[in-house]
């Protein structure tokens, strides 16, 4: 979901109805869904370091591991 500076959210098809009816009825304003977003994300274990990404397969992108020896500035 994403969230507008007009205070309307915007959400994905998808979402239980169940769901929808719930938020409507704590007051929030909901807009028919839309296609929004996407996502390319890395997270990096603190204990080890090991690096695991994912990315939105419905939009052009991926996900690489790169060591720090090999980013600029490190």
């Amino acid at each position: 979901m994403q969230i507008s500076p007009n205070g309307v959210t915007y959400r994905e098809s998808g979402l239980a109805e169940e769901v929808v009816a719930a938020l409507r009825n704590l007051g929030h304003t909901l807009a028919e869904p839309a296609d929004i977003g996407a996502i390319q994300a890395v997270i990096i274990a603190p204990r080890d370091q090991s690096q695991f990404g994912g990315a939105d397969k419905r939009r052009i992108g991926s996900v690489v591991s790169v060591r720090r020896d090999e980013i600029k500035g490190n």
